[in-house]
């Protein structure tokens, strides 16, 4: 991190006896085993002695991840918001949330949407999108998840399946979306 980021501007600031400065430069730092997103803001002040000469200098830096992220999300969130406020109907709404989803690949590198249809309703149906999560259908699973869209994977990658058998396939993450569908809780893959 030092030679990458920090020994020209130490070096110029030395020579030029002024300050240097930088907010929220986002460095890749490995903290509890893995790369972390950090964000900095720091300065090299340069410190004088009598005849002028840079005798040191003081650094002070301040860690803004959370802010940066914060105001990061809640521009997507916001951004969200506006983007499928447009919908007209549920495929419209899902292109969108799509689309909105597109701009942030730093909080969402890839996703995948699913929409849920019995298994008796015709695929084209527009109503068949979604179900009453008060359903008492909701534990006897007859359903079947229907792509809506993805972004980042390529064309047909594996992990993408046009359509997900929710009764008993092991393909893709019909097992995970059964547990979560059977314990209406959250799972983290």
């Amino acid at each position: 991190v030092w030679d990458q980021y920090f020994a020209q501007p130490l070096i110029d600031s030395a020579r030029t006896k002024k300050a240097f400065a930088e907010e929220r430069l986002m460095l890749l730092l490995e903290r509890l085993g893995y790369p972390e997103e950090t964000y900095m803001t720091f300065a090299f002040l340069p410190l004088l002695d009598d005849h002028n000469k840079v005798v040191a200098f003081y650094h002070p830096v301040f860690e803004m991840t959370k802010e940066v992220l914060a105001e990061r999300r809640m521009t997507m969130l916001l951004r969200t918001s506006e983007c499928t406020a447009g919908a007209s109907d549920l495929d419209s709404f899902w292109k969108l949330l799509l689309t909105s989803l597109d701009d942030n690949e730093l909080d969402v590198p890839f996703a995948i949407l699913y929409s849920i249809k019995d298994k008796d309703e015709p695929a084209e149906d527009d109503n068949c999108h979604s179900r009453d999560s008060g359903s008492s259908q909701a534990s006897n699973i007859t359903s079947q998840c229907v792509l809506e869209g993805s972004i980042g994977f390529p064309t047909a990658h594996d992990a993408v399946s046009d359509h997900l058998n929710l009764d008993d396939s092991v393909k893709g993450f019909a097992p995970a979306f059964r547990s979560v569908m059977r314990t209406r809780k959250p799972l983290l893959l």
